[in-house]
């Protein structure tokens, strides 16, 4: 059943950019949305510079466009909604926006082309300077078997002049992050209707020789991968073969949806096997996220999700994930009667950081804290719990950023609080702050102790040399408690004793039944 979005009353946010003030549009509460005339009298702003890569992104960032999803990029490129979203992103450190490059919108017939909302999404990118990874997808109904877009490519010629006039077209963009993503998760139905191996995998090479061709410096994933992706890897690249795979893919795209970070780590960990040893091509992320309505799952489950996307971001660095794009920026839904609708329990509709209007949920701002710490940082490793550890399950790492400074965010899996400790390698400043970059603490010490539980913790240290750290700088420990300590003391004790009774009863058992 669809349940209509109560929105708000209609508002107007004005705030400068530079000289020129900006009116931000927030219909709702049965307000019809403003005309086109309206929206796009307002001044765009720019151009910015290209964003530094953070290795943060967002996925499907068009999709707050006032009226439409997906499409009419061309007539709403002066939108309000789409300068906000833009001027959001590079403040929250997010550098890259995946954008399908779709066949069936680039060429609806085989004798007409259509660049018009493909240049005006790429004329926005270069304008704000944020990093485009196209996604190459999908079919197109002339082309494919069945007339289904999503079946097997027959046309093969075809498919090859869309991927040279596209690539030839982009490649040279300011925008243009200088990757490539051949198709969206054909490993599972909705996105391809044929036989993963047998028919998408051809099509994917055959995509990959043709850009190698057109420019060798060209970087490529594969297709994005989701659901079973360890094995689906393992057949793909049995298919190909090894050999040839490396010379075609300089990375893999993944999606590791789940219902913890922490499976998120495992999901990035059984990939990562497959190509141990053998291929030292890039992982990233393409997308991963957390559906959430609060008004059906509660505001709780809003800030989880925020939390969620933290640890992802921080974890999935930690692992060797070179590039971690969020799905997805936006809350999205349909267009009905000029109004935006959103299905109240369709997960697709709730995903975004901000809502429908580009208002920042808590994810946007727990993404913003982590990528604007650690996406221009080195990633130093894992760090271990030394010493003795009761049972606790420990996620940290530590990222040395530029001057010195070192970034550690940690965590456990479970809402048990656990006191730790943190040995610096000398006197330094120290800063812990929450998800949100609120402070708990400062101070200036050679090591710091502090409660971590199932919320990030993040441990700033400034090094007063200014030297850079490493990994080995640090040492991480659990700070007992005296029910800790006594249970540890205890419980193998209780174990003699709960053993030497049994025994003992086991003997006069066979006593009696000796007697």
């Amino acid at each position: 059943m669809r349940g209509l979005v109560k929105l708000a009353c209609i508002v107007a946010v004005a705030f400068a950019i530079g000289s020129s003030a900006l009116t931000i549009w927030m219909p709702g509460n049965g307000s019809p949305i403003p005309s086109k005339a309206v929206m796009n009298s307002v001044y765009l702003g720019g151009p910015y510079p290209i964003m530094p890569d953070t290795g943060f992104g967002a996925a499907h960032m068009e999709m707050i466009n006032p009226d439409q999803w997906f499409t009419g990029m061309a007539e709403h490129y002066n939108d309000s909604l789409l300068h906000k979203s833009a001027l959001m992103e590079r403040e929250a450190g997010i550098s890259w926006n995946r954008f399908e490059f779709a066949w069936s919108t680039i060429q609806p017939t085989p004798t007409t082309w259509d660049w018009s909302d493909l240049d005006a999404y790429m004329n926005w990118s270069d304008n704000y300077g944020l990093k485009i990874l196209p996604v190459i997808a999908y079919g197109n109904w002339w082309a494919c078997k069945d007339g289904d877009y999503l079946q097997k490519i027959e046309n093969m010629s075809a498919w090859r002049t869309y991927v040279h006039e596209v690539v030839t077209r982009y490649k040279d963009r300011p925008s243009f992050g200088g990757w490539w993503e051949l198709w969206n998760e054909p490993n599972i139905y909705p996105f391809f209707h044929g036989d993963f191996i047998e028919d998408f995998v051809p099509a994917m090479v055959v995509a990959a020789q043709e850009i190698r061709s057109i420019d060798p410096n060209q970087k490529i994933l594969t297709c994005s991968l989701t659901s079973d992706m360890a094995p689906d890897f393992a057949a793909m690249v049995d298919a190909i073969g090894k050999e040839n795979f490396t010379s075609l893919f300089d990375g893999v795209a993944i999606h590791p949806y789940a219902d913890t970070p922490e499976e998120v780590a495992q999901k990035i960990l059984d990939c990562q096997e497959v190509f141990e040893g053998w291929y030292d091509g890039e992982m990233w992320i393409t997308e991963v996220g957390w559906p959430v309505n609060p008004a059906v799952k509660g505001t709780v489950a809003d800030y989880n999700k925020a939390q969620n996307i933290a640890k992802t971001l921080a974890l999935a660095k930690g692992l060797g994930i070179t590039h971690t794009i969020i799905h997805m920026w936006c809350d999205w839904g349909d267009i009905i009667a000029g109004k935006k609708v959103q299905n109240q329990t369709y997960g697709e509709h709730w995903f975004g950081i901000v809502d429908l209007y580009a208002n920042p949920k808590p994810s946007y701002f727990s993404f913003k804290t982590v990528a604007n710490l650690i996406g221009q940082a080195t990633n130093l490793g894992g760090l271990r719990v030394e010493g003795v550890n009761v049972g606790h399950e420990i996620y940290a790492y530590a990222f040395g950023q530029a001057d010195g400074t070192a970034v550690i965010p940690l965590w456990t899996p479970s809402s048990t609080k656990v006191r730790v400790g943190l040995s610096f390698p000398g006197m330094a400043n120290y800063t812990i702050i929450d998800a949100y970059n609120s402070v708990v603490e400062s101070g200036t010490a050679k090591s710091v102790h502090t409660t971590i539980s199932d919320k990030l913790t993040i441990i700033i240290m400034a090094s007063r040399s200014g030297q850079q750290v490493s990994l080995d700088d640090f040492t991480l420990t659990c700070d007992f408690d005296a029910n800790a300590v006594m249970a540890f003391i205890a419980i193998p004790g209780l174990v003699i004793v709960t053993a030497t009774f049994t025994a003992k009863g086991l003997k006069e058992k066979k006593r009696n039944n000796m007697a």
